[in-house]
């Protein structure tokens, strides 16, 4: 939503029911997650498991 609908995370958070702070965590962590994994070379067709941080 932040890329692709060039929206602030204030109002991310208000369509997902979430805190802006809430927001701004995932979406760190989500790039965080994408940045290692294409750090580690992982390819399409790979076996890899991206995997959801626990709460």
């Amino acid at each position: 939503m932040l890329a692709w609908d060039d929206l602030a995370p204030r109002e991310v958070a208000v369509i997902l029911g979430l805190s802006p702070n809430v927001v701004r965590v995932r979406v760190h962590r989500a790039r965080e997650q994408l940045r290692n994994t294409l750090a580690a070379g992982v390819t399409e067709g790979s076996k890899a498991a991206i995997t959801p941080r626990e709460s």
